[in-house]
């Protein structure tokens, strides 16, 4: 039987550590208390025999050895989550996905359908912006995500296309006054407030690029924080704020006249694609599931 000086349970906490730069935050991720995760790190550093992490003045610096540790840390972790996740496709599967907030509501049936064709296996779905989802299935902790179509920054993330055409629009309430003009431009919209996610967000990106290329500046002070779903309608429906959402996202309430689309003369369009892991073990499952996610895309256009 093979021996190793090392712990493989040392080297994934040791992992959440860097990844994390934070014991404490590490603990939270692992579900452990702080000095349980020192013990690992200590342990770890007595089986290499040198120093791994210095603190100094509140801050974790990884050593030169302990960075080149890191990367071998990081392999074991996504090595054995790929590993479990192969097992439990052979026994019960489960599989976690991540939609982007903008295509939530346009996939909201896909998971159910999905069961329903392949009632084998659960699907475990939830929502979150894009960046998000990559960091999420960066970190092993979702199989798959549907993004909005951009580049993440990350090699070890493999983008498979699912639309290249999908419309968004700009909401406000119908008694807006922008509606007062004949004609709108999107000039009339400077100075206007934006319900839109965190400066990072790929919305915020879409349609602050958009926005600059056509000369129209919008600042920072005109971006509202979203507190809730319910909170992000309401407002928009009492006149005090524009949103930027997925046609889909709307339909119903611009039928029932409590939004309206801003007829602005420039289309904005996003592409969507599904996130895996390069290293990842592809399932019969993960590769279904994004077939069907790529259906309902085409037969909603």
């Amino acid at each position: 039987m093979v021996t190793t000086r090392l712990n493989p349970n040392d080297l994934i906490v040791f992992h959440f550590v860097v990844s994390e730069r934070s014991i404490k935050l590490a603990a939270e991720k692992l579900c452990l208390t702080q000095p349980t995760v020192s013990y690992h790190i200590g342990t770890l550093e007595k089986s290499v025999g040198t120093k791994l992490i210095e603190a100094k003045r509140g801050t974790l610096r990884l050593t030169q050895v302990g960075k080149e540790l890191a990367q071998y840390a990081s392999q074991v972790y996504h090595d054995m989550a790929s590993a479990e996740q192969f097992v439990e496709s052979l026994s019960q599967p489960v599989l976690r996905v991540g939609v982007a907030a903008t295509f939530t509501a346009a996939l909201s049936s896909v998971g159910l359908q999905f069961e329903k064709q392949y009632s084998e296996v659960k699907v475990k779905m939830r929502s979150g912006p894009s960046f998000d989802i990559a960091q999420d299935v960066l970190n092993s902790q979702l199989d798959v995500g549907i993004v909005v179509s951009m580049d993440y920054g990350n090699t070890e993330l493999r983008s498979i296309p699912l639309s290249d055409h999908e419309k968004m629009v700009i909401v406000a309430s119908p008694f807006d006054p922008v509606f007062e003009k004949d004609k709108i431009e999107l000039a009339d919209l400077n100075g206007r407030k934006f319900i839109l996610g965190a400066k990072a967000s790929a919305t915020h990106q879409v349609l602050l690029k958009r926005m600059e290329a056509e000369g129209v500046e919008i600042k920072a002070s005109q971006f509202e924080p979203i507190h809730s779903v319910e909170w992000d309608t309401s407002i928009i429906e009492i006149g005090e704020v524009l949103d930027f959402l997925h046609i889909k996202s709307v339909e119903r309430e611009v039928a029932q006249g409590r939004l309206a689309i801003v007829p602005v003369p420039t289309d904005f369009w996003v592409g969507a694609d599904a996130l895996v892991r390069k290293d990842s073990y592809i399932t019969k499952a993960i590769d279904a599931f994004i077939s069907s996610v790529r259906r309902t895309f085409k037969d909603r256009h």
